[in-house]
Formats: structure tokens, sequence, C-alpha cells
């Protein structure tokens, strides 16, 4: 049996050691911290804005889909988070960065953004809804994009170039404002977000230097550009590339994608190699100075160079144009450096939908050829639309002869014949003669095209001669006829007059009661076509003002006709 003072004594040791032994109160045990913005400012250092106080080291946050003051502002200084999720959207992050062993963006709906910077060796995954990662982070372990979009508008806002970002099939990896991720890669699959892209380029000129295509991919541009360099590669075979969005893709430098090509939208400029071939829609342009295995066109265009200068388009297989555009460039002699060529395994082309776009861009020579298709494989099948073998047309103030056995026989060369011209010849009568004040005077003009070639946006004017009123015009199909502010001549223009061809128009005047002597009515001719006598462009009538009904009294020609 115990003494009292020995129970004394194991009450006082228990006593101490309870006092020695530390208190729930300070356990430090990480928490999740739920933000409810309840606080009275947008810091993070406001306890009242979190469901357990400010968050510490350790810490996991959750910015749910209720809460106040979505836009606030991390006042903490750098602090490493277990991890932060966005259930809700509309968050706004700013102030200072925070480390991460991992970020998830999963709202049901809506759209979050981060302007601080994200550190840590951890890793960020988007899964549904849209983030916006703005700042330069250095988090290491890499981003995955498994659903939703992600957009990123800093050069390094997908962490350290040690972590790839992986884009799922159905989701969607976004550049903005004119970034250059690098050598940073990205693996990408399927079509993206509602079909618009698994890596789109929004605005500004974006680059990246790796990307990996895990199968069929589409990539958008819009109205910006995105330059992939020396760096478009494939994980295996089924690998193709599909562009859309209406912007423009350009490929340079070596790369090991050798999967087909589809331009369905857009421009796509490929100065690289290896592809197995290319197809361009009725709304795809396909340009560059690199190499494709063949080229199949139903509607869109193909034009050799890149930016703004020529160069040779090699295809080592045919190039079939079931319609659409074969464009070239002719800035100069030389082919490439100076004017834009097809290198092509054999040429077909659709006589009744293949159009030729030529754009002249010096002066050339006279009995100059350029060989626009150097065609390696037998004989040019079918013709351009109303350009059969030796036709005729005019570019830039000059003749050109085409043809389908040029070079070596079966290429498509341009002749210089000479200069464009049109020697137009303008007439002018007036009914009645004399006319009676306050009767309707008019004027037939008639336009004749002494050729050789046609005359292209003829303009027919004439001012409104004093003491009258411009009233109507009769003009043939494909002409009109107004009165351009402030007056007072009358224009009347249409498309051609073809060589050989003329028009004839009628303008309709109200004389003034008031007008007595005489009234004079002049008009001119002109054209976008070199007219290489201009003398007889022009014509005046002069109409006595009488009782009526009479032969004209006068016509004055204002410079002697040609012979």
């Amino acid at each position: 049996m115990r003494t009292r003072a020995a129970v004394l004594g194991l009450v006082g040791l228990m006593l101490v050691m309870a006092l020695a032994a530390p208190r729930p109160s300070a356990v430090t045990a990480a928490s999740t911290r739920t933000w409810t913005g309840n606080g009275t400012t947008n810091n993070w250092s406001d306890a009242g804005n979190w469901n357990t106080g400010v968050p510490v080291a350790g810490d996991s946050l959750l910015f749910p889909s209720v809460a106040s003051r979505k836009a606030n502002t991390n006042d903490l200084p750098l602090t490493l988070f277990a991890s932060v999720t966005f259930t809700g959207g509309g968050y706004h992050i700013q102030g200072g960065g925070f480390d991460i062993t991992s970020l998830e963006n999963m709202p049901t709906s809506g759209s979050n953004v981060i302007d601080v910077a994200i550190g840590g060796a951890g890793t960020v995954t988007e899964t549904s809804g849209k983030l916006t990662l703005s700042a330069s982070n250095t988090y290491s372990l890499g981003t995955a994009i498994n659903g939703g979009v992600l957009l990123i508008t800093d050069d390094s806002a997908l962490g350290s170039g040690a972590g790839a970002a992986f884009v799922a099939d159905g989701a969607t990896l976004q550049m903005s404002g004119g970034i250059d991720i690098g050598l940073q890669r990205v693996n990408l699959e399927g079509d993206g977000v509602d079909g618009m892209g698994a890596l789109q380029s929004l605005s500004g000129t974006n680059r990246a230097g790796n990307v990996l295509l895990g199968g069929a991919v589409t990539i958008g541009v819009g109205n910006s550009i995105l330059v992939i360099s020396n760096g478009l590669q494939q994980a295996g075979p089924g690998a193709a590339l599909t562009l859309v969005g209406g912007g423009k893709l350009q490929v340079d430098g070596s790369n090991s994608f050798n999967g087909p090509l589809s331009v369905e939208e857009g421009n796509l400029t490929w100065n690289s190699a290896t592809p197995s071939g290319a197809s361009v829609d009725h709304f795809g342009l396909l340009r560059g100075t690199g190499a494709v295995g063949g080229i199949a066109v139903t509607g869109g265009k193909v034009w050799p160079g890149s930016g703004s200068a020529p160069g040779i388009l090699t295809s080592a297989g045919g190039v079939q144009f079931l319609g659409g555009v074969f464009r070239v460039d002719l800035d100069g002699a030389v082919p490439g450096s100076e004017y834009g060529q097809l290198a092509a395994g054999g040429l077909t082309l659709n006589p009744l939908a293949t159009l030729l776009e030529v754009d002249l861009g010096f002066t050339p020579a006279v009995g100059q050829v350029f060989t626009i298709v150097n065609n390696a494989a037998g004989a040019v099948q079918g013709t351009f639309m109303g350009l059969p073998e030796g036709a005729v047309f005019g570019e830039g103030g000059y003749a050109l002869q085409v043809s389908y056995k040029g070079g070596d026989g079966n290429d498509v060369t341009l002749k210089v014949l000479r200069l464009v011209a049109a020697d137009l010849e303008l007439t002018i009568s007036a009914s009645p003669s004399p006319v009676a004040a306050g009767d309707t005077l008019a004027y037939t003009i008639s336009v004749r095209n002494d050729g050789p070639d046609t005359a292209v946006s003829p303009r027919i004017s004439m001012g409104t001669p004093l003491g009258t009123t411009y009233q109507s015009a009769i003009v043939p199909d494909g002409w009109s006829c107004s009165m351009p502010s402030p007056g007072p001549s009358v224009v009347c223009t249409g498309s051609s007059i073809a060589s050989g061809g003329s028009v004839t128009i009628s303008l309709l005047f109200k004389v003034a009661s008031s007008a007595t002597g005489a009234i004079t009515g002049t008009a001119g001719v002109i054209s976008n076509t070199n007219d290489p006598f201009s003398a007889d462009n022009s014509d005046t009538e002069v109409t006595p003002v009488g009782a009526g009904g009479g032969k004209p009294f006068r016509r004055v020609v204002m410079s002697v006709a040609k012979d």
C-alpha cells in the first residue's frame, strides 16, 4: 500500500509530464484551406477569406464555384502548397508567385486566369473549362491538358523546359501574343475542342520548336502566324497534319514528320521536306519552298514561294488540279529567287475549273520566257481554264502567251509577246437638234475597241452640259452609270470591251426652260489597258436651242481622228 507522500509524488510527476507534452493546438498538420472571399480585403493573408485561416506551407488550396472576391491577390511569402485546385470559374489570381506539387483546373464551367509565377517540382493539369497562364513559370514536372483549354501568353508559361506538355484528344493548347516556347516539347493528339485544333495560335506570331504528332492531329491558326522550326515530329505510323482556322502555319527547316498534309483552311507555308503528300481544299492555300510527295487540289490555291518572296515548291509525285488556282509571282528572270516555279512529277489540270493567276512585278523583256511548271514526267494533261495551248492574255501591261509544251517539251511556260494595247475610239451625237428649251436632250455615245487587246475596266465620262440637268442613262448589261459627288460629271463603267467590240450608251439631260443659244456636250473614255493612240478618246457635240426637231447645228471633234 502506497503512502500519501508516494501518491502525491506520482501525481506531481504525471502533472509535470502532462505540462511537458505538446498541446493539440500546437499541431501543424497540413490542412485544406477553402477560399470563401468573406474577408475585408482581396488578400490571401486575410484570414477571413479562408474557411480555416491563412494557408501555410504544405496546405492544399481549394477555390470553389461559390465564393466572393474571385479576383484576389497572393500577398504571402513564397510558399510550397501540396495542391491548388480550381473547381469553380471566374478566378483571377494576381500578386506574388507560389510553388506547387500539383495544380489542377477543373471547373464545371467558366475560365480562370493565373497571372503569378508557378514554381516547384510539380505539375499543372487542365481538366475542364479554361485556364490562362500568363506568367513566366518554373514548375518542372510538365503539363497535362486532358480536357478543356489551356491558354499560354508567356514564353515560359509551360514551366521549365524539362517538362513536356501533353495535349489529349479533345483538349486544346492555345498560344497568343507572339510568344516563343523554344524547344519545350508539345505532344499533340486529336482535333482539339470543337475540332478547331489540338494546338491553336490566336494572335501575333507564335513559335515552337519541338512538336510531336501522336496520330492524326489538327492545328488551328486564327488571325495570326504559327512557326514550327526544325521540330515537327511524329510518334509513329499514322501521323497526319490538318490545318484549319484561316491563319498561317509555317514549317521551316529539317523535320522528321513524313505523314500527309491537309490544308482545309488557311495558309500552310511548307519550307521543309519529307511529307507523303498534300491536299488543298476549297479554302486552303499551299505555299512554300519545300518538298512534298504529291499534291491534290480540289478548290484551293497553290502558290510557290514564302512570305513576299517567290520560290520553288517541289512535288516528287504528280500534281493534280481538280479545281482551284495556281499562282506565280514574276519578279525577275531567275526561277526560284526571282520568279515562282512548281517542280512536279507530272501535272494534270481540269480545264473547266483550274485558274492561272499571274502577278507581274517587274518590267520584262519582250521575248522573255518563264518556266512556271518544270514538269519531270510525261505530257501535261489538260489546260488552265480559258487558256488553251498558245493562248494570249494580258498581265501587268504585257501580253503573255502560255504553252504546255515548253522547255524540254512538257513544261508550262509563259512568253512575253508585247505590251498590251487597246485602241479606243469614242463618238458622240445628240438628239433632237435643235432642242427646245425645257425638252430632253439625248446623247448617244459609242466606243469601239480597235485592239489588239481587250480594254479592261473601261470608263466613259461626260460633264453635265451647261444649261441642263442629268436625268438618267440607258446602258447595256454589265454597265452602270452614276454621278459621283460632288459632280458634275456622269461616269459609266463596265468590265471590259473585247478587241473589235463596241459599246453604246445613252445619257439623257433636261434642258433648262431659260436656255438659249447652244448646248455643248463632251464625253471621253479611258481604260486600265494602255491606249497607244488616245487622240480619238473624246468627242464634243454642239446642239442649238431652238424650236426642236432640226438637224445638228455643229459637230466639233476635239482632235484629228486616226486614219
